[in-house]
C-alpha cells in the first residue's frame, strides 16, 4: 500500500503518510465474526491471528512470554484444539500503550499481516475507571475505529477484557465506565467478547479465587501477574471460547456512523526522517532498551536526530559544536501526537501549536533507550492549517544533548496530514 498516494487521493489539500479508512472497502461487505473463524478452523483452513494490545497481551512478568503468557497459552490451545489447521500468529502488543496509539499502528502492525482474527486488548490501558466522556471520548473513538476498520477488511475481532489485581478484587465492576462503554460498542456492532475480568471478579467475590499467588508480593507489581496469573487468565478465556463456540454464529454489523465519534476517520503517520529537514539526520532506532516492550524499533524503522555531538560508540559521544535544530511543520487535522525515542542524553522539548501556550516535554529517566508516545492536542479546527513547532532546549556548556524523533501522528474527521 502506497501511503503517499492514498494521502493525495483521500485528502487532496493535505500531504503526509496517511489514509482515510473509508478508502478501502464497502462497510456492508464481508463482516466475518469469531464464529466464522471457529468454523474455518474446524474445516482445517489456514488462519492468521494477530494479538493486538498492551503488556498483558505481550506477557510482562511471564517467565517465558511466548509460552507461559495468556497469549502463549492461547496459541497452544488453538494448535491443540484444531491440530490440522495451519496457524500463523503475530505478536503486535506493546506495553503501556492503548488504542490512542493502536489506531495509528493498525495498518503497519495488524492489517499488513492480513489476519483472519484479531484479539483486541486495549480496554485496561485506555483507563478502565478513567473519566469517560460519553460519545465524544477520544479513547472510545480510537478503540471503535480499530474495530470498525478490521470489520471492513473482513477481519474477525474478539475483544478481550484482561484484568489487574485491583479490578479482580473490585466490589462492583459496573463502576468501570470504560468497560461499560466498550460493551455498548460491542452491542452496537454485534461483537462477541471474552470477559476474563468479569469471570475472575465473580470468582473472587464468591471466595473461589485467591489473588495473592497470581500477583506474588515479591514482584512488587499488582498489574502484571506471574505465570500462575496468566494461567488463570487463560482458564477464563478458554471458558469464553467454549461458550462462544457453542452459541449460534453472530455476524457483526457496522453502524452507518461511528457511535463514539469520527475523529479517527482519517489518520496520518508522518515519519520525521523522511522530511529531510535542515539540521536533522535519519538514523536507525536503538536496538537497546530498558525492556523489550519499549524498543523503538517495535514502532518505527528510523528516527531523525539533531545533536551537538557525534556518536562514536554505544554510549560514547564527541562534541561537535552544532546547535540543536528546531522543527516546524504545518498540518490539518483535529488531534496531533508525537513519537520520540528517549535516551540518557535526551534534552527537553518546548512544543507549541499555532504560537499558543508552550508545553515542555521531558522524557523520564532512561538507562538505554525507550520510545515514548506524547499526545499533544485535540479539538483543533480541521478546516484551517495549524503550525506545530518543536524547539529543543540547548544542553549546558560541555554536555551532550540529543533529540531523536520518530513520527508525527495526526487524525481528524475530515483531514489528517501535513500541508505541502
Amino acid at each position: 500500500m502506497n501511503f503517499f498516494k492514498l494521502s493525495k487521493l483521500c485528502f487532496p489539500a493535505v500531504l503526509g503518510i496517511g489514509f482515510h479508512w473509508n478508502c478501502f472497502a464497502n462497510p456492508e461487505e464481508g463482516m466475518r465474526g469469531i464464529g466464522d473463524v471457529m468454523a474455518a478452523a474446524r474445516q482445517e483452513k489456514p488462519l492468521t491471528v494477530v494479538f493486538f494490545g498492551g503488556s498483558l497481551t505481550w506477557g510482562a512478568n511471564a517467565s517465558d512470554p511466548n509460552r507461559t503468557s495468556w497469549r502463549g497459552l492461547t496459541k497452544k490451545m488453538l494448535r491443540e484444539k484444531y491440530p490440522r489447521t495451519p496457524w500463523t500468529f503475530y505478536d503486535s502488543a506493546i506495553g503501556g500503550m492503548g488504542s490512542s496509539l493502536g489506531v495509528f499502528r493498525l495498518e503497519r502492525d495488524v492489517l499488513n499481516r492480513k489476519p483472519d482474527l484479531v484479539f483486541l486488548d486495549f480496554t485496561l490501558n485506555d483507563g478502565l475507571e478513567g473519566s469517560a466522556k460519553g460519545n465524544h471520548d477520544l479513547k472510545n473513538q480510537s478503540y471503535e475505529a480499530i474495530i470498525r476498520e478490521c470489520l471492513k477488511r473482513n477481519i474477525a475481532v474478539l475483544p478481550v477484557f484482561l484484568t489487574a489485581r485491583k479490578y479482580t478484587e473490585m466490589k462492583d465492576i459496573s463502576e468501570l465506565k470504560r468497560r461499560s462503554e466498550h460493551i455498548e460498542i460491542f452491542r452496537q456492532y454485534r461483537l462477541e467478547y471474552a470477559d476474563v475480568l468479569g469471570l475472575m471478579n465473580s470468582k473472587f467475590l464468591d471466595g473461589e479465587l485467591d489473588t495473592a499467588p497470581l500477583w506474588p508480593a515479591e514482584l512488587f507489581d499488582i498489574l502484571h501477574p506471574w505465570d500462575s496469573g496468566y494461567a488463570e487468565y487463560f482458564r477464563n478465556f478458554e471458558h469464553e471460547w467454549k461458550r462462544i463456540e457453542k452459541s449460534p454464529v453472530r455476524r457483526p454489523v457496522i453502524p452507518a456512523e461511528p457511535i463514539s465519534g469520527k475523529n479517527y476517520d482519517h489518520v496520518a503517520r508522518i515519519e520525521v526522517a523522511d522530511l529531510n529537514l535542515p539540521g536533522w539526520t535519519p538514523r536507525l532506532p536503538f536496538l537497546l532498551s530498558d525492556n523489550f516492550d519499549w524498543m523503538t524499533s517495535r514502532w518505527v524503522d528510523k528516527v531523525a536526530i539533531t545533536s551537538n555531538a557525534d556518536q562514536t560508540g554505544v554510549f560514547d559521544y564527541k562534541l561537535n559544536g552544532n546547535k540543536l535544530a528546531t522543527l516546524g511543520l504545518s498540518f490539518r487535522g483535529e488531534t496531533v501526537a508525537l513519537i520520540l525515542e528517549a535516551m540518557p542524553n535526551s534534552v527537553p522539548l518546548s512544543v507549541s501549536i499555532d504560537g499558543g501556550k508552550t508545553r515542555l516535554i521531558k522524557s523520564r529517566p532512561v538507562r538505554s533507550s525507550r520510545f515514548e508516545f506524547w499526545f499533544l492536542a485535540s479539538g483543533l479546527d480541521a478546516d484551517k492549517p495549524h503550525r506545530l513547532v518543536i524547539v529543543p532546549q540547548e544542553p549546558k556548556q560541555g554536555e551532550v544533548g540529543f533529540v531523536r524523533l520518530g513520527s508525527i501522528l495526526i487524525s481528524g474527521s475530515r483531514y489528517a496530514g501535513i500541508i505541502n
